[in-house]
């Protein structure tokens, strides 16, 4: 026997869904306390759905007695959420690999998860990695090469010569300067820049052969000499 909601009338089912926003978008802005912590693993987007969920779940509001329950889920708190993503920090936006597993992990749960069928015709055999493919070709775009130090990371880590050593690269970025490919165009605290075919790759973190990975500041305090600017390092260089 389906048991009747408390309420029914659809200005205060209406009300409690706009409740459940203004709660989320609260303390999602809160900046100390509970919320900051508890948000950094629970998305906002989830609890915008999960609110009410709970409601109708212990029998507050019910989707069956009320179309504003029906209207709100479908095109109010999409819109809700369209608009908080404009102030989305966009920097964030590569940490939320744990958010979107707690969402996928909540899909699942609650039996909407899509499946997608993989496209056959576009997959293909991946090799074995080596530690020659890891060695940086610095004619190659800076944006292969910066994906290449991300994704050879932890191994076998992307690596390249300098003044006859060996020098691993853990983090770098893209920056829009040219320059002969494997020429180094500025060094300081900020990185050593070198440039490549396409535009240029900003080195931050690195590791000598026998030290720890250190930051370009630290390099360059004992090694500035390895690359000089108008220098060229690599295979290329090693060869001049």
């Amino acid at each position: 026997m389906q048991t009747e909601p408390l309420f029914t009338n659809d200005a205060i089912v209406f009300g409690i869904l706009m409740l459940c926003l203004g709660i989320v978008f609260f303390t999602e802005n809160k900046k100390t306390g509970f919320f900051p912590k508890f948000y950094k693993y629970v998305p906002a987007l989830l609890m915008c759905y999960f609110l009410p969920a709970i409601f109708s779940s212990v029998g507050i509001i019910s989707p069956e007695s009320s179309q504003t329950y029906f209207i709100a889920s479908r095109y109010l708190l999409p819109a809700s959420l369209v608009l908080m993503t404009l102030s989305i920090d966009l920097k964030a936006i590569f940490k939320l690999g744990p958010k979107a597993l707690i969402e996928t992990l909540a899909e699942l749960a609650n039996s909407t998860a899509k499946a997608i069928a993989q496209d056959e015709s576009l997959a293909n055999y991946a090799h074995k990695l080596s530690k020659q493919e890891a060695d940086i070709d610095w004619s190659m775009d800076a944006e292969q090469i910066e994906r290449n130090i991300r994704s050879f990371n932890p191994w076998p880590v992307c690596f390249t010569q300098m003044s006859g050593n060996t020098v691993k690269i853990y983090q770098a970025k893209v920056v829009k300067l040219t320059g002969e490919p494997g020429t180094v165009l500025a060094s300081d605290k900020t990185g050593i820049t070198i440039a490549t075919g396409k535009n240029s790759i900003k080195i931050e973190q690195l590791q000598p052969q026998g030290k720890k990975p250190m930051s370009a500041q630290d390099f360059l305090n004992g090694r500035a000499d390895w690359v000089e600017i108008n220098s060229v390092i690599g295979n290329k260089g090693e060869n001049e």
